[in-house]
């Protein structure tokens, strides 16, 4: 039996600290701390060392779930950042054309429009377009395909020339980032209206006919 005294010679020798799974002989430290040290308010032993029991057969349990949330925080920020296509007023954008003319697509309401974003070095960009380009006169006759880039005129310029597509290429006079978009490429398609019908991050497929009817159907 240890000698357990506090500082006003009252004998605990017989304490057993059942109620926490540690050893007799650091609780009887904690114990003594208590006794010797504790503040004014009259705190029981079983408190403190229940206290001190809940604190480190938890603690771990606490930075474990802290780190899991913030892994699953940081997993669903990044999702959304990178495979989803922001919210954006299409109107709104300032883009021009080559000859730096500023061109407001809403100049296009009436007709069924691809808006495209994409720049040269981005190759499912590239094979998108290309894709597009191939069925434009049989598939996409009465669509409009709005390419839009963020790379500068003289890039732009280079880019069209060399793939002669029959599309509408326009600069956006902002980085992507600035408005949203972290990943290329982004399309959005828009209605007779006007009106974003549909919006997505990555490379669509549309040399696959029940894809390409399907967002045609949503065009209308």
């Amino acid at each position: 039996m240890i000698a357990i005294k506090d500082r006003h010679n009252k004998d605990y020798s017989d304490f057993e600290p059942n109620f926490c799974p540690l050893s007799r002989k650091f609780s009887v430290i904690l114990w003594h701390i208590w006794a010797n040290y504790r503040p004014a308010k009259n705190y029981s032993i079983h408190t403190f060392i229940e206290y001190y029991c809940f604190y480190n057969m938890n603690k771990s349990k606490i930075i474990s779930i802290s780190v899991l949330i913030i892994a699953i925080s940081a997993g669903i920020y990044l999702y959304n950042k990178y495979n989803i296509a922001p919210k954006i007023d299409l109107s709104k954008l300032e883009i021009i054309d080559q000859d730096t003319n500023i061109f407001e697509i809403s100049s296009l309401k009436g007709k069924k429009v691809i808006v495209n974003f994409y720049a040269s070095w981005c190759p499912n960009c590239i094979e998108e377009l290309a894709v597009l380009n191939k069925i434009k006169s049989s598939k996409l006759n009465d669509v409009e395909i709005l390419a839009i880039t963020d790379e500068s005129l003289e890039k732009l310029i280079w880019f069209k020339n060399k793939k002669q597509y029959p599309f509408i290429f326009m600069k956006l006079n902002d980085a992507f980032p600035n408005i949203g978009i972290h990943s290329i490429p982004v399309t959005y398609l828009l209605n007779t209206k006007g009106e974003v019908v549909y919006e997505k991050v990555g490379y669509i497929a549309w040399d696959d006919d029940s894809n390409i009817e399907y967002l045609k159907q949503l065009m209308d």
